[in-house]
C-alpha cells in the first residue's frame, strides 16, 4: 500500500522517523486535528471540586488501577463525572458498561459531550484531573491545561503524550 502513496502525513514524530528510516522521503508531521477542533473558552469558574473519568473496552485491563485513582479523589469528597465517549449499540464496546461497573463503587454523574459540547468543555476545563483511556479526551484535556492521567492501552496515546511534550503544546 505505502509503495503507491506520494506523500504521508503522520500524527506523531516517531512514525515520521520510522517511515523515513524505511526510505520514504515525503513524510511530514501533521498534528492530530482533534486537538484544534473547538474554539476553547478561556475562563470558567466552579464551586465544587470534581474529576472527569472515562474507561473503554481497550482500557479494561487498567480498571483496578483506575478504581484506586478514583477512590483517592472520592475519599476527599470530589464529585465524579463519567464521560461515555462510545455509546453505541455494541454493548461490549460501549463505555456505559464501565459506568455501570464504576457506579457500584462510586456515586457518579454522566457528563454528556454530545448534548452541549461547550458545557462539556467547560466541565473538563474546570476538573482537578481527567482520568481516561481515550486519546481524544486526553487531547482535549491537555489543550485546556487540565491535569491528565491517561492509561495508554495503545501506543498511539504514548506517542501523542511525547508529541505534546516535544512541541510544547
Amino acid at each position: 500500500f505505502l509503495k503507491h502513496v506520494t506523500h504521508i502525513y503522520a500524527r506523531d514524530l516517531e512514525t515520521v522517523d520510522n517511515l523515513k528510516s524505511f526510505g520514504y522521503k515525503n513524510v511530514e508531521f501533521f498534528m492530530d486535528t482533534a486537538y484544534f477542533a473547538w474554539n476553547w473558552p478561556t475562563h470558567v469558574q466552579w464551586r465544587a471540586k470534581y474529576i472527569v473519568v472515562n474507561v473503554n473496552k481497550n482500557g479494561e485491563k487498567f480498571l483496578d488501577k483506575i478504581v484506586q485513582d478514583i477512590e483517592s479523589y472520592a475519599k476527599k469528597w470530589y464529585h465524579i463525572y463519567y464521560v461515555p465517549v462510545s455509546k453505541g449499540k455494541n454493548l461490549e464496546y460501549s463505555d456505559i458498561k464501565y459506568y455501570d461497573i464504576l457506579k457500584k463503587h462510586f456515586k457518579m454523574e454522566i457528563l454528556d459531550r454530545e448534548h452541549d459540547f461547550a458545557s462539556f468543555v467547560d466541565v473538563v476545563k474546570g476538573a482537578e484531573i481527567v482520568i481516561s483511556t481515550r486519546l481524544h479526551l486526553f487531547l482535549i484535556a491537555s489543550f485546556l491545561g487540565t491535569k491528565t492521567k491517561v492509561y495508554p492501552y495503545q501506543k498511539k496515546i504514548l506517542k501523542m503524550q511525547k508529541v505534546l511534550k516535544e512541541i510544547k503544546l
